[in-house]
């Protein structure tokens, strides 16, 4: 140093005391000027380790976690969403709602999303193939936008969806708001939450885990490269997606492998794309080497990182306890009144008592759910066999209440694909119970083996289902609606049919026949049977006619029935009262 020997602890030469000036020990300078450099080292080294918000680091096999920093701290979640989208996505082909070839039409609101994005046109029909490539790949906002209208009808309910759909694999503290992460009020995540979807992905759906390691992809005359650069610059990465917004920074979630081991790290709140990058390369070889400690992993703070089995997302009561005990269960909730949703399989009790549990069909306290009684269907079937038949279905509820059972209808119906739905027949069955009324939700017309398969599709969607049958006369078994009387205990009465619905009133005659012929389409065979089309003409105000279209001949209920179906369609209904001329 210039006017100092540290060595000697005296001035150099040529250095001259002031007037009044005390020498300073020469081991205070040297502690002086080791502790600024200590501490100039530590705000370097802390510096470089509060660039990320939040970390983790979990064995993708067992869950176990390696490592983890701030992992339950709150962060928006940015495009990682599109990880979610896509797990619906693979969820909904592996169900056969729709085909890796099925074309999407692209509505307006998908066309206007927010860069990043494919630059899609309103009207074009594009492949959900290239929809999700294009969300994995490029991270399209209006990719992700146009598969959340195509399994939801639109991103509102599909943001629901996503959400309800995070807590069923475990994710607590995450809440999405978009299907692309677009800024939204409310959507948060966590660093956990996200290695637990990471997680979920690999298990659930390793067929489609060449999406996530796709380095570059051709859309139309256009080729895009991963966002993702360490799959360019690491070989032992194979896949997962980023993340950005100006509130959310810099995100990554990353699955890397290494021999026998499989590592997901998840990066939050990076200040620049570098530096996620740097931080996960970081935890990776810190991975590597935890991973194979037996000592660290035998004492390691962290716990596991734990996830839904397939079966048990997505419909399937998750949890043998709730099974085991669903009387016990269903009679609670009932007393109590909670909210509370319990997994409807009873156990086995005498055959001289009633089967009882609660119904997943409605948000509301069901009633108790009435199986059908063995012997009695023993008995039915020692009867006349030569003149009835057997009719299969399935009961999707019972309820106190008839609205709740309508609902539980709608929502299994919307459930089935359209082949069922063509065939089922909508039944509310009234039943005494306990001096109550109860009132069964059944969907009737189908086959044994169409019945079992129809119960399966409804359980996955997370609605309680029971196949059913019933023996019923061989003139009753089309329509479906006799069988439905023929359960209930009551007789075969002619039901008036003073009602009638009106499907438009249409400025041209030739309107008014296209409107009947659209309404018939859609009704079943068993609601359009015995009934009869009427245009009425009427002068309005201005003396221009009016030509009202009309199917007359139906009771009330069917009446009902009849435009609920049509408005489901988007067509226009409205049930009237026809007089004795009609």
């Amino acid at each position: 140093m210039n006017g100092v020997s540290l060595a000697a602890g005296k001035p150099a030469s040529g250095s001259v005391l002031r007037a009044g000036e005390r020498r300073r020990p020469a081991g205070r300078l040297a502690a002086a000027a080791l502790l600024a450099g200590g501490l100039a080292a530590a705000a370097w080294a802390g510096s470089a380790a509060a660039y990320t918000k939040s970390s983790i680091t979990i064995d993708a096999r067992s869950g176990l976690v390696l490592q983890s920093h701030n992992a339950d701290a709150r962060h928006p979640p940015a495009s990682l969403s599109k990880l979610m989208t896509l797990y619906l996505t693979f969820e909904a082909i592996s169900r056969g709602r729709f085909g890796w070839n099925t074309r999407v039409r692209i509505s307006r609101y998908a066309a206007t999303r927010q860069p990043s994005k494919l630059y899609l046109r309103t009207g074009q029909r594009i492949r959900v193939r290239d929809l999700v490539y294009g969300t994995a790949i490029k991270s399209a906002n209006d990719a992700a936008a146009a598969l959340a209208e195509k399994i939801a009808g639109s991103e509102r309910r599909f943001a629901r969806l996503m959400t309800q759909r995070a807590r069923q694999l475990g994710m607590r503290r995450t809440v999405f708001g978009t299907a692309s992460g677009l800024p939204a009020r409310g959507q948060r995540t966590t660093a956990r939450d996200m290695a637990i979807l990471a997680r979920s992905l690999i298990h659930h759906f390793p067929q489609y885990s060449d999406v996530f390691s796709t380095r570059f992809y051709r859309f139309g005359r256009r080729t895009f490269r991963n966002t993702n650069r360490l799959l360019r610059s690491n070989p032992r990465v194979d896949g997962m997606k980023t993340g950005y917004t100006r509130r959310a920074r810099y995100n990554l979630v990353t699955s890397a492998r290494k021999g026998d081991v499989q590592l997901i790290t998840v990066v939050l709140g990076a200040r620049t794309s570098r530096h996620r990058y740097r931080k996960t390369g970081r935890l990776l070889a810190h991975g590597w080497r935890t991973a194979r400690n037996s000592a660290h992993l035998r004492k390691t703070p962290y716990g596991y990182v734990r996830i839904a089995m397939r079966d048990g997302v997505g419909g399937k009561p998750a949890g043998t306890k709730a099974r085991r005990g669903g009387t016990a269960h269903a009679k609670a909730a009932v007393r109590t009144g909670k909210r509370k949703q319990v997994a409807a399989v009873p156990r086995r009790r005498p055959d001289n008592k009633p089967r009882i549990d609660i119904s997943l069909a409605s948000s509301a306290v069901a009633a108790p759910r009435i199986a059908p009684d063995r012997r009695q269907v023993r008995q039915t079937a020692a009867g006349s066999n030569a003149n009835r038949r057997r009719v299969h279905g399935v009961q999707v509820g019972a309820f106190y209440r008839r609205h709740q059972a309508r609902s539980a209808l709608r929502r299994a119906m919307r459930a089935l694909p359209k082949s069922y739905r063509n065939r089922a027949s909508s039944t509310i069955v009234r039943k005494r119970v306990n001096r109550r009324s109860v009132y069964l939700a059944r969907l009737m017309g189908f086959g044994l083996r169409q019945a079992q398969r129809a119960c399966g599709t409804v359980r996955r969607r997370g609605i309680d289902c029971l196949p059913v049958s019933v023996r019923v006369a061989a003139k009753g078994v089309a329509g479906g609606a006799p069988a439905a009387k023929r359960v209930a205990g009551r007789s075969e009465k002619a039901k008036p049919r003073r009602y009638a619905i009106q499907v438009g009133a249409f400025d041209r005659y030739k309107w008014a026949r296209r409107g009947l012929e659209r309404a018939h389409k859609v009704l079943p065979e068993r609601l359009a049977e015995g009934t009869s089309n009427r245009i009425l003409a009427k002068r309005n105000r201005s003396r221009r006619p009016i030509y009202r279209a009309r199917i007359t001949g139906l009771s009330f209920s069917e009446a009902r029935e009849a435009c609920h179906i049509l408005k489901r369609r988007s067509l226009d209904c409205m049930a009237i009262r026809t007089s004795a001329s009609g």
